[in-house]
């Protein structure tokens, strides 16, 4: 074999070698494009206001100050939300959950979950599953209840601050699936 030849051949093999670099390159680069917009469809939806007020019986009072909005929507969706509204306008919005019970001096956000009923515990009563919670320190102008809400029996946690005659402060989490019901099931099967 002649150098031409071998040279040739050493060319021939070297463009051969940057046609298929550079098409897994680009192979590569294209999955990857995939990939992240499979993950950015998948993702799930951040809460809005309006969706908020959707989803709930009644809406959160539009005079509502200080507002946070936390969570996120689909499946294993959350939702976590405060405001500082008038009195009447956050005890108007509190009594679409728990059949409008909150307990005073209980904030189920610091709740301490017991088996057994003790005086200074409140019961909570998740579908099948019934314990008692309580909380320390928390003052009488604190008003709250843990329960699951009708229709959806979403799992809802709920705080509302009275210190304030004229403004109260509302702390609501919700969870579309009952994770306490989930971890108590899976408690007394093990």
């Amino acid at each position: 074999m002649s150098k031409s030849d071998s040279h040739s051949i050493r060319k021939y093999i070297t463009a051969r070698f940057a046609v298929y670099t550079l098409a897994t390159i680009g192979m590569i680069i294209f999955i990857g494009i995939v990939i992240a917009s499979s993950l950015n469809s998948l993702s799930p939806q951040s809460w809005s206001l309006k969706a908020i007020n959707e989803r709930l019986s009644l809406p959160v009072p539009q005079a509502a100050s200080n507002l946070s909005i936390g969570g996120r929507l689909g499946r294993g969706g959350f939702l976590e939300l405060s405001f500082t509204s008038l009195s009447s306008e956050a005890d108007h919005f509190i009594s679409q959950f728990c059949d409008d019970k909150v307990f005073q001096g209980y904030d189920p956000f610091k709740g301490i979950d017991v088996g057994k009923p003790l005086s200074y515990a409140i019961p909570i009563k998740l579908d099948v599953y019934k314990y008692y919670s309580y909380s320390l320190n928390t003052p009488a102008t604190t008003w709250g209840n843990r329960c699951l809400s009708e229709p959806r029996r979403d799992q809802v946690q709920i705080m509302i601050d009275r210190s304030n005659q004229q403004n109260y402060v509302v702390k609501l989490e919700l969870y579309f699936t009952c994770e306490l019901c989930r971890n108590l099931s899976n408690e007394t099967t093990h």
